[in-house]
This record gives structure tokens, sequence and C-alpha cells, in this order.
């Protein structure tokens, strides 16, 4: 039961007044209040009650708690930790264990398949399904100044035709994404001397492969190997 403590505190014979009176009332304290003291309809408004600030005092079936998926609810893990939840928005700051999907992964320990830019995993130590890497276009040629670029034995996506001394056109089949593939040509030594090649004029549609003697400290164009070969790699 709750105890009541008068506001003002009579002595005998002591003269009562409007003012004594307000303060028996109004200045009274209540203490040791229990449930059974409060009316079920005294609805007491949030602002008379203080912040529970206390860890367990309140259970989460008092709560919209749940470790379900679902909307507008609070987060609670269930026994095993966990939680389910839809789409999670947030800045990520360290290393994922592991991910479904990776738009863009600096180091791939590993991957069950990858697609797309291969540039775009920098270490991919090991994986169970990769997408096989296929050259763009291809081909074996005579860089020699006899051979006019003949194909030998043959070529994939392109055609081969000498313009000049030591340079060569090679047009592609069909027209390429971009002209920002990369093409790598190599080749044996032409008239015993070695040569370097420089790969020019590159559009989406041809480029130009030009042979220079490297046996000199100015390289000049030169005519090239007999065995010249390129492959194109790109989008």
């Amino acid at each position: 039961m709750a105890n009541v403590t008068p506001g003002y505190t009579f002595v005998n014979n002591e003269t009562v007044t409007p003012a004594k009176l307000n303060n028996l009332a109004d200045l009274a304290t209540v203490t040791a209040i229990v449930n059974a003291d409060l009316d079920a309809a005294a609805a007491i408004a949030d602002t008379k009650l203080a912040t529970i600030a206390t860890a367990g005092k309140v259970s989460n079936s008092a709560t919209t708690a749940t470790s379900a998926n679902t909307a507008s609810a609070i987060v609670a893990r269930d026994a095993s930790g966990n939680f389910s939840a839809g789409t999670i928005t947030a800045s990520k700051n360290g290393n994922a264990t592991s991910a479904t999907t990776a738009t863009t992964a600096t180091t791939a320990t590993t991957a069950s398949s990858c697609s797309g830019h291969a540039a775009t995993a920098s270490a991919a130590q090991s994986t169970s399904t990769l997408a096989k890497i296929t050259a763009n276009a291809w081909a074996r040629f005579d860089g020699t100044g006899t051979g006019s670029g003949t194909v030998t034995p043959s070529s994939f996506g392109c055609s081969v035709s000498r313009t000049a001394t030591g340079t060569f056109t090679v047009t592609f089949s069909s027209a390429q994404p971009d002209a920002y593939y990369s093409v790598i040509v190599t080749g044996g030594v032409g008239n015993n001397r070695p040569i370097v090649w420089n790969v020019s004029s590159q559009t989406t549609a041809s480029f130009v492969i030009t042979s220079y003697d490297a046996s000199t400290a100015s390289p000049t164009v030169r005519e090239g190997a007999a065995a010249t070969s390129f492959v194109v790699f790109g989008n």
C-alpha cells in the first residue's frame, strides 16, 4: 500500500486557513506505490515516466522484436545469433569472409563463377568454374618483304595485308566493341637481327603492326620475321 505524507502539519489550536489547507494537499507526497494502488484507467502520460535504461527491464515479447524479415519491426537475433533481412544498405569497411555476388573484388580466394572483366579481380587464387577467356582475333603471317602478309597457316576474326616496308594492317572481320583492346605480337628474327614490334592506329575496325630492327641504338623500320604472330584480347 502507498504511503502519503501531508504537505502541511497542524499543531493544537492552530488557526486553519485556506492556504494551509491547500498546502496540506498540494504539497503532499506519495511513496511506496505498488501496482495495486494504480487504477487501470489512470492513463498516465508518457511525460510522467522515467527513461528505462536498465538492460532486461523490457521483455522482447513486449515489443515488435523478431528475427524474421518483418517490415517495421525491431530486429532480434535468434538462438543462434542470426536474423533474416532483405536489402541491407551500409558502408562496408573491412573484408567479407564469403559473398554470393561481388561486383568488384580486389582479392578473391575462392569464386564459384566469374564473368565480365577479368581485370576486376586482381587475384583469384582458386575457382571451381571460370569462364574461358578467348581471343577476339589472332593470326600467324609472313612478315617478310616477300610474304606480303600471307597468313600461314590460319587466322581467326581478321585479315592481314602488307602496306609498306615492315608495316602490316590487320582488319577485323567484325568491328570490336571499342578501341581499347590489347595486342600481343611475337615472332623470330629477321635477317638474323632481333625485331621489336609497334602497334598503332587502333580503331574498332583495324590496327597497324610495324616491325623495327632492334640491333641498333635507334631502331629503324625493317622487314619482319617469316613467322610473325599476334593475338588480340578485349571486351
